[in-house]
């Protein structure tokens, strides 16, 4: 599926590629670095804003046995929220998580550029 997109700096319209649902599950294979991997596959999955998933600690992502259900804090401009993920997210995460207690220790700024182009 395409989209119009207007660029405003050059004031010139473009089609753009727009990713259907179940796509983004497409390009996780292509990601060789682990923690970018990690930070696609939690803003995937949960919605979360690249700040939010640079600051995540691994007590971040957390289960409430009480309830049976997993979830993940992030912290951001507006605040904290919990997000609620599936047990098989929360399962990936885990698997993917660094051994130290920061997730993204110096954030995701060469990675995510390294994304854009």
């Amino acid at each position: 599926m395409r989209r119009l997109v207007f660029d405003f700096r050059k004031s010139t319209v473009r089609k753009e590629k727009v990713l259907q649902l179940g796509e983004p599950a497409k390009i996780i294979p292509y990601i060789k670095d682990r923690l970018l991997k990690l930070a696609y596959y939690i803003a995937w999955k949960t919605g979360a804003r690249i700040g939010e998933i640079e600051n995540l600690r691994k007590e971040d992502i957390f289960e409430d046995s009480e309830n049976e259900r997993y979830y993940v804090a992030v912290t951001g401009k507006t605040g904290k929220r919990d997000i609620p993920i599936s047990s098989q997210t929360y399962q990936q995460i885990r698997k993917w998580l660094p051994r130290r207690k920061s997730i993204f220790k110096r954030g995701l700024g060469n990675a995510t550029t390294k994304l854009k182009g």
